[in-house]
């Protein structure tokens, strides 16, 4: 299978997000940076008065050239003990600790699950797809994105991928979910599955088909109907009751690795299968 990357605006929007959540480290790396030459400069002061110090002691210039082999070891020693303390001093009052970078937000959490579940899509789909296919990625049109394009002989399907855990329930174009928690207990039923603009997964992905369908419809009279299929990519993703979806295709990720090239989706243009084949 050919993949063609159209854009990546997921990966614009974690590396965007990523940035924010750690310039305040750049900043305090940068702060530190600029005490350097403090430090250069107290070190400076106090080699310069142990120096002046110790060529008084030695009693002017007959004597302190008379003296000088005794007086340069000294001097050796008073630097290293004062390039320590400079040291001593830029760390422990001048420097400040580096702070742990702090914990990615939900927002960018969920972006990187987003990711995570495209990857997952791709990578099932390159095992079981010959060259007469071609993925895209990163589709947009001014009604929306679509996550990725599928073109084959079956004809081409829009695809919108959901990373969610739970049972998954459909009725229409309403689209809700049972979560469940690690022990298998149920958390929350019900759970409206929607996007910021309150859309469910079909009525966000048909927004973007449809203007997409009328794209290719004005530039080829054989166009065929886009296909639209919504796939959970989770491993603990199924889907509970159905009842009149408005998708060609609803499955989980596991029933594409599971049937392969036999899945119903990619043999040919159906309905909703109920055992997500």
């Amino acid at each position: 299978m050919k993949e063609i990357i159209l854009s990546d605006h997921v990966g614009d929007r974690i590396r965007e997000l990523e940035s924010k959540r750690r310039g305040g480290d750049a900043r305090r790396k940068a702060s530190v940076g600029g005490k350097t030459p403090l430090l250069i400069v107290l070190f400076t002061v106090l080699w310069a008065a142990a120096f002046f110090a110790l060529r008084r002691l030695a009693g002017g210039p007959t004597d302190f050239m008379a003296a000088s082999g005794e007086f340069i070891l000294t001097i050796a020693a008073v630097s290293l003990i004062i390039a320590a303390l400079a040291v001593w001093v830029g760390r422990k009052i001048r420097m400040p600790r580096r702070a742990r970078p702090a914990p990615a937000g939900n927002d960018e959490n969920r972006w990187r699950a987003g990711r995570e579940g495209e990857d997952r899509v791709a990578a099932a789909l390159h095992g079981v797809l010959g060259d007469e296919w071609t993925l895209l990625r990163g589709y947009k049109n001014p009604a929306g994105e679509i996550d990725q394009i599928l073109v084959g002989p079956p004809g081409v399907i829009a695809i919108e991928i959901k990373y969610v855990n739970g049972k998954v329930h459909i009725d229409g174009d309403k689209w809700t979910r049972d979560k469940y928690d690690n022990y298998g207990n149920l958390v929350k039923s019900g759970e409206p599955m929607v996007d910021r603009g309150g859309r469910s997964p079909s009525a966000q992905l048909y927004a973007s088909a449809d203007m997409l369908q009328r794209f290719l419809n004005e530039r080829s009279s054989g166009a065929g109907r886009v296909s639209r299929a919504v796939i959970l990519t989770h491993d603990k993703s199924e889907f509970g009751g159905v009842s009149n979806p408005s998708v060609d295709y609803a499955l989980t990720l596991n029933a594409i690795r599971r049937r392969g090239r036999k899945s119903a989706m990619l043999r040919r243009p159906a309905r909703f299968d109920r055992n997500g084949a």
